[in-house]
């Protein structure tokens, strides 16, 4: 029988146990620590209860998250006859129950219980903006990275396509020193407020990971080696450090900051063969 399993850092799960969390689709808009019937007036006792009457569809309840409810609703059965795992300890009322619960009862569904596409990689590496861009859209050929990165798990990825996040911090000293590496390559940089951060933003195969390369890309010291970029539609989803097994939390990009805005006129988001007729140019 299915059954909950607590998160804990640094320790993997066993295979197979989907991640709940509010990091993911399947998290609880409602927090263990916040006090509910006098925030609410909805009568709950718990978060966990709380969850359950959001997703009955309690009218009190009907302006908090609905893309992430109506999300879990259409997927719940992905998680049938599947373990699950949250950060409530072993005897905490937890919203993992009442997926739990719910799945039971639905029918099975096909498909990637985490809730991501189907084509998309499930392991992932977040590059901060504009690299992530590059690595999809501009021809970037080498993801630099340290040797003590490197021997953490990226090279069990040689051969294999992963996905890249586009990480949610950018300041304008990284971009500005981006851009104009990229101009002197024959590379346009796109405005800073039109690069998506905080979610997938496509995914490439590596091929290698090399000490040094003619790529005008390496810096070293140590490379991935990147080829047949893919772009996807935004993905909302949380980062971590190294290759990580991402999973999908609804979220929109993060709103540009004030310097950001303030760069360039915001050019429309056009496919990149569009840009390229607008003077774009991807090496």
């Amino acid at each position: 029988m299915p059954r909950r399993h607590q998160l804990r850092r640094d320790v993997p799960l066993p295979e197979g146990v989907v991640r709940v969390d509010r990091a993911t689709m399947w998290g609880n808009p409602f927090r263990a620590d916040h006090v509910m019937p006098e925030v609410y007036g909805i009568g709950a006792r718990s978060a966990a209860e709380a969850f359950r009457l959001w997703l009955d569809g309690h009218e009190a309840l009907a302006a908090i998250e609905p893309v992430r409810r109506d999300g879990i609703l259409a997927n719940i059965g992905r998680l049938h006859g599947k373990d699950v795992a949250c950060w409530c300890g072993p005897g905490d009322e937890c919203h993992a129950e009442v997926l739990l619960e719910r799945a039971a009862a639905a029918e099975p569904t096909i498909g990637d219980a985490i809730g991501r596409p189907d084509g998309v990689p499930t392991i992932a590496l977040s590059v901060r903006q504009p690299w992530a861009w590059a690595l999809i859209y501009a021809g970037k050929d080498i993801e630099n990275r340290s040797e003590p990165a490197v021997r953490h798990g990226m090279r069990a990825q040689v051969g294999k396509r992963i996905a890249i996040h586009a990480a949610k911090g950018m300041t304008r000293d990284e971009y500005e020193s981006a851009r104009d590496f990229m101009s002197s390559i024959g590379v346009c940089c796109p405005p800073p407020a039109n690069l998506e951060r905080g979610g997938i933003v496509g995914s490439v195969l590596v091929t290698a990971v090399v000490a040094e390369h003619p790529s005008p890309w390496f810096f070293g010291p140590r490379g991935l080696c990147i080829e047949q970029p893919r772009p996807v539609a935004f993905i909302g989803a949380s980062g971590e450090l190294g290759m990580f097994q991402w999973s999908p939390n609804l979220s929109q990009p993060d709103r540009p900051a004030k310097w950001m805005l303030s760069q360039a006129d915001v050019l429309p988001k056009e496919d990149p063969l569009v840009l390229m007729q607008c003077c774009f140019e991807f090496t």
